[in-house]
C-alpha cells in the first residue's frame, strides 16, 4: 500500500498529478448463500419482523417494501428516520417522503446480510420536482456518530410512482438526495470505490478529497489514521493525518490529493504545509518537488 501524511514545519492544500502510484490490496473470493425459500409478511415501521434463515422474505409496510435475506434466523427492524440533521455534501439536496426523510435498518440474529432491497414510498411532489435534467435521485448511508455520508448507488428511480429502489449494504441509516451531475462522491474510509480512465472525485470525512483515474476499471480504498509507525521527517511535524491509498489491482494511476486544514491555523504555518509519501524502498518520507500548492 502507499501511505501519505500532511506535515507542517477556510482553506485547502493540494498535491497535483501523482502519475504512477503502485498500490495493492488482497482480493478474496467468497461464495454467497443462495436462498432456499421465499416468504412474504406484513411489517410495521419501528417493530421487529422475524425472518427465517436463507429465506428471501418480502416485508410489506404501508407504502413501501423490504426484501431481505439473512444466513441465520433474524429479527429485522425498519424504522423511519425523521429528518436530516447533518448538512448534506455540496451538490446533494435532501429528498423527503410524506412521513420521513429516510430509514434505519437494524438486524438482530448474528448471521450475514445477503440482501436488503428497499423500495421507498413515493417522494413528495416537491421532492420529485428536484429530479430533472442532470439531477438524479441518490441514496446516502449516514454514520450518526461520525456525522458523515457515504453514497450508495440506487437500482432505479421510477418517475411515475416517484419511488426509489436501492440495495442496502448493511444495517444503518439511509437518507435520499437529489444529486447534481458533477457532485463529488462522499465516501467512508475503508470503503472500496470503483475507478476508471475518467477521473472521479471522492470526498472523505475530515476534509480529505481524492481525485483519481486509473488506466482501466479498478477500485481504490482509502484509510485514515492519526498516528504512524514511521518517524516524522527531520525538522517537520505531522498534523495527525495519515492516509493509506490502495488499489484492487496495481496499475498506473493519476491522482490529486486535497486536505482542508483547520481554519484556526495561522497563514504563516499553513503556507509550510506539505504532503509526503512513504517510500518503502528507501524507508523514508518523500516530499514531491513540484505539483503542490497551499490556499491560505
Amino acid at each position: 500500500s502507499h501511505s501519505c501524511v500532511c506535515c507542517a514545519v477556510s482553506t485547502s492544500f493540494v498535491i497535483m498529478a501523482l502519475p504512477r502510484l503502485s498500490l495493492a490490496i488482497l482480493v478474496v473470493a467468497c461464495v454467497l448463500a443462495v436462498p432456499t425459500h421465499a416468504a412474504t409478511t406484513v411489517g410495521t415501521l419501528g417493530s421487529g419482523v422475524a425472518v427465517a434463515a436463507n429465506t428471501e422474505t418480502t416485508i410489506t409496510y404501508t407504502g413501501l417494501s423490504l426484501v431481505v435475506h439473512t444466513t441465520t434466523a433474524s429479527t429485522v427492524t425498519l424504522s423511519s428516520y425523521a429528518s436530516v440533521v447533518t448538512t448534506m455534501p455540496s451538490g446533494y439536496s435532501a429528498l423527503g417522503f410524506s412521513a420521513q426523510a429516510g430509514f434505519t435498518l437494524a438486524i438482530d440474529g448474528g448471521g450475514a446480510l445477503i440482501k436488503a432491497e428497499l423500495t421507498t414510498p413515493p417522494l413528495t411532489t416537491s421532492a420529485a420536482a428536484l429530479i430533472t435534467g442532470s439531477v438524479s435521485a441518490g441514496c446516502l448511508q449516514y454514520d450518526v456518530d461520525a456525522r458523515a455520508y457515504n453514497k450508495i448507488d440506487i437500482d432505479t428511480y421510477t418517475a411515475g410512482t416517484k419511488t426509489i429502489k436501492v440495495q442496502l449494504p448493511k444495517a444503518g441509516t439511509y437518507l435520499f438526495a437529489a444529486v447534481s451531475a458533477n457532485a463529488q462522491i462522499p465516501t467512508f474510509y475503508n470503503k472500496a470505490r470503483a475507478t476508471a480512465s475518467t477521473s472521479v472525485s471522492l470526498s472523505f470525512p475530515g476534509g480529505f478529497v481524492l481525485d483519481v483515474s486509473t488506466s482501466s476499471a479498478n477500485t481504490v480504498t482509502v484509510n485514515r489514521a492519526s498516528v504512524s509507525a514511521h518517524t516524522d521527517p527531520s525538522g517537520k511535524h505531522n498534523l495527525g493525518a495519515y492516509f493509506s491509498i490502495n488499489q484492487g489491482t496495481t496499475q498506473s494511476v493519476t491522482a490529486t490529493l486535497k486536505f482542508t486544514y483547520s481554519a484556526g491555523m495561522s497563514s504563516s504555518v499553513a503556507s509550510s504545509l506539505r504532503f509526503a509519501y512513504w517510500d518503502s524502498g528507501t524507508s523514508a518520507w518523500v516530499f514531491p518537488s513540484s505539483g503542490g500548492s497551499v490556499d491560505t
